[in-house]
């Protein structure tokens, strides 16, 4: 048998990888499609059975690894937990972009979802979504929005603030396209937006992903005890463009959940995602919402 050539044996690895990553996501799709015909199932005898004064809350959620996070359990997963009136068909996928979800067929598939709502007449109370952190950050883009440091530079000089609202204002775009699909077939829905909160730059990844922040923040020779402002004031620019967006296109129906200040370091299992504990505390953010929206 002849020997494999260099060339052959380099590919081998990425091709594994390749062959690797569809079977994963031929099975993800398979039982989150299996976890949305439970969903259907279920929910009409949900409210059959509910008392008046417990009417469930439905909530569509999509997004990414703080939608779904495969290592752990993200915000929907502990609402449900929270209040046993929250019912959450979740349909994120970890590792999505903003661009991806609100673009081409997961737009659509999105639309589908939103049109027909959580069974027979009925629609979403919310739709709750969280993205464009992989849009910044995902693929080594961090670096593309930090100035090289020099001495005695504050973290806000430290932003690239030309590149950073270009790429603020493509994802409000994308955001847009959200709260259209939202207006043209479910007005009746609130729309709760994840700003996330300030991840650190602790120069952790997980499952070979990452880190995000801290090796950008080093090549761009950031001192260490400015990492912590530097990426604070990037998630707060983030939330600012998404709070001016939810003013001018809402009317008290587009929130923008305000998590960022809520965990401590010790509730960040790496970088950019919280624990379980974490994900818990920034749960009950939402809940507050909830609670206040639909008592």
């Amino acid at each position: 048998m002849a020997r494999k050539t260099l060339e052959e044996k380099m590919k081998t690895p990425a091709q594994n990888q390749f062959r690797a990553d569809l079977r994963f996501r031929r099975q993800f799709d398979r039982e989150l499609e299996r976890e949305i015909d439970r969903f259907r199932l279920e929910t009409p005898k949900v409210f059959k059975n509910a008392s008046r004064d417990q009417k469930p809350r439905t909530i569509l959620a999509e997004g990414d690894s703080w939608c779904r996070y495969l290592v752990g359990f993200a915000v929907p997963w502990h609402l449900e937990k929270l209040d046993k009136r929250n019912r959450v068909m979740n349909v994120g996928s970890p590792g999505d972009t903003a661009s991806e979800m609100l673009t081409g067929k997961k737009a659509r598939r999105l639309k589908r979802d939103i049109r027909r709502g959580p069974g027979r007449n009925r629609k979403f109370d919310v739709i709750y979504f969280s993205g464009g952190g992989n849009d910044l950050l995902g693929d080594g883009r961090f670096s593309t929005f930090l100035n090289d440091y020099e001495q005695g530079m504050t973290a806000s000089q430290v932003i690239n603030a030309r590149m950073l609202n270009k790429a603020l204002d493509m994802i409000e775009g994308y955001y847009e396209n959200l709260i259209g699909l939202r207006d043209e077939h479910s007005p009746q829905s609130k729309i709760y937006i994840n700003a996330y909160d300030f991840a650190q730059a602790s120069n952790k990844g997980v499952c070979g992903k990452g880190p995000w922040l801290w090796p950008h923040l080093d090549d761009a020779g950031v001192p260490d005890t400015l990492h912590e402002a530097v990426v604070a004031e990037f998630l707060r620019r983030f939330k600012r463009k998404l709070v001016r967006m939810a003013n001018r296109l809402g009317n008290n129906d587009i929130v923008v959940i305000g998590t960022q200040g809520t965990l401590d370091p010790a509730d960040w299992d790496n970088e950019i995602h919280p624990s379980k504990g974490g994900f818990r505390k920034i749960a009950e953010v939402f809940q507050a919402q909830l609670a206040l929206d639909f008592p």
